[in-house]
């Protein structure tokens, strides 16, 4: 017969199998002070990680570019923050359907009206981040280029 306390671990152990990478597991001690066996109500909460990007595609590009960014920890409801030496803008909420992919339009305009007259934004670098619920990922790099013509 398994103890509380096995059961619980093995618990834990397939919640982290399951879940990976992507979160971590957070528990309450399986005995208490008088060593007798925690409640079979113990809770367990677990925290989603903070969004990772491991690649953005393309590295740069013009207002109106499609981009897509890979990496994990993305939710229903994502941001994308664009911030310059001049310049910030945000992109979103965007959505991720499988969690590691997000795509959208480097657009100045919002959701709801998305063919606004775009305002200037200078071009060079900017660093990109996304938040969410969960956090706010590490920064990489995209370049915005000059409108043509």
């Amino acid at each position: 017969m398994r103890s509380h306390s096995t059961t619980f671990r093995l618990l834990v152990a397939t919640l982290v199998a399951a879940l990976g990478a992507a979160a971590t597991v957070f528990s309450t001690p399986d005995t208490r002070a008088d060593r007798k066996p925690a409640p079979a109500n113990a809770a367990i909460q677990i925290a989603q990680a903070a969004p990772t990007i491991t690649g953005l595609s393309p590295e740069s590009g013009r207002i109106g570019t499609l981009i897509t960014l890979r990496g994990s920890g993305f939710t229903l409801e994502n941001m994308i923050h664009f911030r310059g030496d001049v310049d910030s803008f945000d992109v979103g909420p965007i959505r991720s359907d499988d969690g590691a992919t997000l795509q959208f339009e480097v657009n100045t305009c919002p959701p709801y009206q998305p063919r606004c007259p775009a305002r200037y934004l200078t071009p060079g670098p900017y660093g990109v981040t996304v938040s969410n619920s969960n956090g706010r990922s590490q920064e990489v790099r995209f370049v915005l280029t000059a409108r043509a013509g």
